[in-house]
């Protein structure tokens, strides 16, 4: 590693060791951003149970079924 990367590495170090909030706020972000795709999948499947009660074949797709 060069005298750079290895200083800017250690000037990251010391910014999460002085302000954990930043650490804790960038955790729960990730964890935002982790489940909010799962949510997300959850409304579709529940849009698409509720509107497509004929047409089984686009419900089964969609909700993962298969053909």
């Amino acid at each position: 590693m060069s005298k750079s990367s290895v200083a800017a590495l250690t000037r990251r170090v010391r910014g999460f060791s002085e302000g954990p909030t930043v650490v804790l706020m960038l955790g729960f972000l990730q964890g935002l951003s982790a489940i909010s795709p799962f949510v997300f999948a959850a409304c579709v499947a529940a849009f698409v149970r509720g509107t497509a009660t004929g047409t089984r074949t686009l419900s089964g797709l969609t909700l993962g079924g298969g053909p």
